[in-house]
This record gives structure tokens, sequence and C-alpha cells, in this order.
């Protein structure tokens, strides 16, 4: 009887065994720490502008290893993918606007980048938010709309960035009451002195927008701080194409 007693506690055993393993096999995987899909983020872009062919550096957060970078709508070659960080090139035939960032169809925010040697035309529909960098009374361009007004929108520019050190030097004031004398269909006396300050409609003519894109004519502007936020030039630059005007 004990000897029975015996197998009938070991076969009771094994089949609490048997049914713990087949409970654990059809349990359910826990995916509770796995990382939920969402769109890619765009946290800071190293250099703001580039020529064609230079390298850029993207930092954020990119969840798979199927991310396109487009700069205005072109695909970038891709040098470096990791979860956050993208490292590319600025592609040929790229212009200033928009870059965004695709992660498996989801689209980042865009952030708006300078071509250098382009023009930085950002379209309504693409505009980037307000940068960080950009005071709180800083107004946003206006694109699309009326042209950029010279008293309201770009002498505030000359006030925070170009008065401390253009009050005379290279004969060129920028200061209130000063700066469009100085500007518009003035001969440039230092860098590309050939051209004017200011052509009126041709902003890619006008020294002032080589120097502030850091293109030609000299080292870009401000020389003593770092470049005007993207948002910046974009309104000196429609202030230009509108013709340069006087409002």
């Amino acid at each position: 009887m004990k000897t029975n007693l015996m197998i009938n506690s070991t076969i009771l055993l094994a089949s609490l065994i048997l049914l713990g393993t087949l409970w654990w096999e059809r349990a359910p995987p826990d995916n509770s720490h796995r990382r939920q899909a969402s769109d890619p983020v765009i946290r800071e872009v190293k250099p703001t502008a580039a020529r064609v062919g230079e390298k850029v550096k993207i930092e954020g957060a990119f969840g798979s290893r199927n991310v396109t970078v487009l700069f205005n709508g072109v695909p970038a070659p891709i040098l470096k993918l990791e979860d956050d960080e993208v490292r590319v090139l600025v592609p040929p035939g790229a212009s200033s606007g928009p870059l965004v960032v695709i992660d498996s169809g989801r689209r980042s925010a865009p952030v708006f980048f300078i071509v250098k040697g382009t023009s930085a035309r950002p379209k309504p529909e693409t505009a980037p938010p307000h940068s960080t960098r950009a005071s709180a009374t800083m107004p946003s361009p206006r694109v699309g709309t009326t042209a950029a007004s010279f008293s309201k929108d770009i002498q505030p520019i000359f006030d925070r960035s170009c008065t401390e050190c253009h009050g005379g030097s290279a004969g060129l004031f920028l200061d209130e009451g000063e700066s469009y004398a100085n500007l518009v269909n003035v001969p440039a006396t230092k860098g590309c002195t050939s051209e004017r300050r200011v052509e009126p409609g041709k902003p890619a003519a006008s020294v002032l927008f080589k120097r502030l894109t850091g293109t030609t004519c000299g080292t870009q502007m401000p020389k003593k701080a770092p470049p005007l936020p993207p948002e910046e030039i974009a309104l000196i630059e429609q202030w230009i194409l509108a013709g340069a005007p006087n409002n």
C-alpha cells in the first residue's frame, strides 16, 4: 500500500509540473516595457546652415532604422543612424526651408534649415514654429502676406544684433534713423565692393543678405555673436524681395 501511495504522489507531482509548463508557454508576453511607436523628434540640428555636400548632425528621438531626412523635400544621404542621432549630407538640389525626419512614415515637426547659396523661403504650410532662440518680442515671418515692415520687423533685428558694432564701422550705420539710407542702393565698401549693400528685389545680389547667410563677401555676420536665427534671415530676405521698402 505504501508503494501505491508513493507512485500516486509521483504521478501527481509530475502532472503539476506539466500543467505549470503548459501555462507558462501559453502566457502572453509582457509588452509593458516595449517602446510605443511615436513621431520622431528633432531636438537640435548642428549646424543650422551648411552648403550642399557638408555634414549635418540631427539630435533627437528616432525609433527605427527606416528613417529618411528631407531638406525642403529633397532626401539626404544618411551617414550614421542611431536612436538619438542621425548624420547626413546636405543633398544636391536642396534649398533653404523645412528640415524633416520621417521615421516609418511618421514625420517630425519641421526645423528651418538654411542651405547656403540658396534662398530662404519657407512655404506657408510647412513653416516652422517659433525658434527657441527668438525673443518674446520678435515678430515671426509673415510669409505670403504683405511685405515685412522695415521699421517694425527689420530695424529691431539691427538693434538687437548689429548696432553694437555697426554704429559707423566701415562707414555702415545701422542705428534707427540711419540704417535705411546706409543700405538700400548703396555700394558696399568692404567685401564685394562691386555690389550694393541691399539690391531691392534681389537678396542673392545684396551684400547684407550674403554676409548674414555666410555665403560670400567675407566673414558671416554678426561677427562677435552666433548667426541670426533663420526666422530673422527669412524676414530680411522677404523685405528685400518685396523691393526693400522704407515702411
